[in-house]
């Protein structure tokens, strides 16, 4: 299973999260409280001219109504994620994580 498989059956399992979307195309309709994520950055590592290890970075984004208390705690203690910022856009929280998997 590749990393972005693997993160998103993660993202899934998280308790509260309604849907998991990796770089939603604009006209879809989304169902809260969802967990959007998309890739950002990629470490690449090598060791005698080949690849050694890889890690690949994406931003998270939780939206919820503002209620959910449990998805924040959930990325932050089991998937390491840092916390980036958060900001409200048509009464909805935006919470956005950084982490690398």
């Amino acid at each position: 299973m590749g990393n972005q498989a693997a993160l998103q059956t993660i993202l899934e399992a998280i308790p509260g999260v309604t849907k998991v979307y990796y770089q939603p195309p604009a006209n879809i309709e989304m169902k809260y409280p969802a967990i959007v994520y998309n890739i950002t950055a990629i470490n690449t590592k090598y060791a005698s001219n080949m690849l050694y290890k890889q890690k690949i970075g994406y931003q998270v984004t939780i939206i919820h109504n503002g209620t959910n208390k449990t998805i924040r705690p959930y990325l932050m203690e089991h998937l390491l994620a840092k916390w980036v910022r958060s900001f409200n856009k048509n009464n909805l929280v935006h919470e956005i994580f950084e982490l690398y998997f």
